[in-house]
This record gives C-alpha cells, structure tokens and sequence, in this order.
C-alpha cells in the first residue's frame, strides 16, 4: 500500500463510495440547482440534514467537484 501511495497509483474513495458520505451524486445536482434559484444555504442544510458549511462546500465546488 505505501509503495501504491509513493508512486501515486491509490486513488482515494471519492463521492458516493466515500463510506461515511450522506450525499448521492443527485442531491448534489438538486442542492446546487436550487442554490442557482435563490435557495438559501441554512434551509438547504435543513431540507438535507447536514451542516450549513457542507452545503456551502458542495455549491462552491470544495466538496463533490
């Protein structure tokens, strides 16, 4: 495994396959959309339950590129 990570051939979990992740590749689609149509970040976060600073990770692409 160290020899994978030196040479950069593991790739990491990521999205969906992420085990503690509580987003599917189509909430994100419908967060950010509803982001587009005026959406407010807190009630997203409640319609979703997850944080505020989560949503804010998915619009703006740091999280779920």
């Amino acid at each position: 495994m160290k020899d994978m990570m030196d040479k950069n051939l593991y790739q990491w979990p990521s999205g969906e396959k992420v085990g503690t992740s509580r987003l599917t590749e189509q909430k994100v689609k419908e967060i950010r959309e509803k982001y587009k149509n005026g959406g407010r970040p807190y009630h997203l976060a409640k319609k979703y339950n997850i944080s505020a600073g989560a949503i804010y990770h998915v619009i703006y692409h740091t999280t779920w590129k």
